[in-house]
């Protein structure tokens, strides 16, 4: 049986502590397992953490490894990282952007 691959969800936030508070959520899944929403087993997401404004196709790995790649706006929205726009939509699933 093949295991359905699921491309990861990218959360842009404003600020570093928010990226940082928001990886520690997803990690562990926050509130969801104390308030039954998921099951005590079901398996917690492999987080990644954009710290720097990708340049290249190997700074996207990064979505192949995770299931959730957070970052914050200044290095995603960085006119530099303008050319990896198209590549870094087509590796990822969903975007939440949060302010």
């Amino acid at each position: 049986m093949s295991r359905l691959k699921v491309k990861p969800l990218l959360v842009v936030v404003p600020w570093r502590p928010l990226r940082s508070q928001t990886a520690r959520k997803f990690l562990k899944f926050g509130l969801l397992r104390e308030l039954n929403v998921l099951a005590p087993d079901a398996p917690n997401p492999i987080i990644g953490i954009i710290k720097k404004i990708p340049e290249d196709s190997k700074a996207l790995e990064i979505f192949e490894r995770c299931n959730v790649v957070i970052g914050i706006m200044d290095s995603l929205s960085d006119a530099s990282a303008e050319s990896m726009w198209p590549e870094i939509v087509k590796r990822v699933g969903a975007v939440i952007s949060g302010s």
